[in-house]
């Protein structure tokens, strides 16, 4: 669920950074979107170039945070294993006791 929201998040910044720099590059400057606002198959080239490099940049942000989630859940899990066995240890150490006290006391009612 988090994932997903993140990607979400991630998506929405993709998509709002992809229609700034649209906006930037349509307005009355010097050459910025020159070719762009030319029209043509090389705005079409360009628009559909920006748009992969996009897509890519997203796909490896992506691709890290699924890392980094599942780094995060690893750790997590070899905590909790540790935190068992360590619980485990102590439950074996007490029940020790319990048969030591309870051999003491069989002996001294004989």
């Amino acid at each position: 669920m988090a994932l997903r929201l993140q990607y979400q998040g991630l998506s929405r910044f993709s998509r709002l950074l992809m229609a700034s720099r649209r906006n930037n590059s349509s307005g009355d400057s010097d050459s910025s979107g020159a070719i762009r606002s030319a029209g043509g198959s090389w705005a079409h080239k360009e628009m559909a170039a920006e748009e992969l490099y996009f897509r890519k940049l997203e796909a490896e942000k992506l691709e890290k945070l699924k890392k980094e989630v599942l780094k995060d859940h690893q750790e997590e899990i070899n905590f909790h294993e540790e935190s068992i066995k360590d619980l485990q240890e102590q439950i074996k150490r007490h029940a020790e006791k319990i048969n030591r006290y309870q051999k003491k006391l069989e002996d001294q009612k004989k």
